[in-house]
């Protein structure tokens, strides 16, 4: 519903799926080709083991290379571990950052149009310059 009460026209709602149509793929190449670094974060080769675990019928643990002999169980968020083992298996890490890069960008096109349907189409246009420039979805 709109602040008027009356549901959003059509046309916003065609133009919210050009703005994710558009916008998901460029995150996608954007996150996978252009500024990947998928192993800058430490954090990144401990979800990688994790999901690595987890395809190999482990479950949640691993082996943190940083303390040998120290067997690791759920020490890291499930959630990205069970999504990171079906992008890897899907076709490894590329496909995951390109997923993310999507799904960055699909969130960025849902908060602009939140913006707009608040604010306006002005308001939208430097909300969703703001998310995809911030740049924090594509290091």
């Amino acid at each position: 519903m709109s602040a008027s009460g009356r549901p959003p026209s059509g046309s916003s709602s065609r133009d919210l799926l050009v703005t994710l149509a558009v916008a998901c793929p460029a995150g996608a190449l954007v996150a996978a080709f252009l500024t990947a670094a998928p192993h800058a974060n430490p954090d990144s080769l401990a979800f990688e083991a994790l999901a690595r675990s987890l395809q190999q019928g482990l479950g949640f643990s691993y082996r943190e290379p940083m303390l040998p002999g120290l067997e690791l169980k759920a020490f890291r968020s499930p959630a990205y571990a069970v999504f990171l083992a079906g992008t890897l298996a899907a076709g490894g890490v590329q496909v995951a950052l390109a997923l993310q890069g999507a799904l960055a960008a699909a969130t960025a096109a849902l908060i602009a149009d939140l913006a707009r349907r608040a604010g306006g189409v002005r308001v939208a246009g430097i909300t969703l310059a703001a998310l995809l420039l911030w740049g924090g979805p594509w290091r």
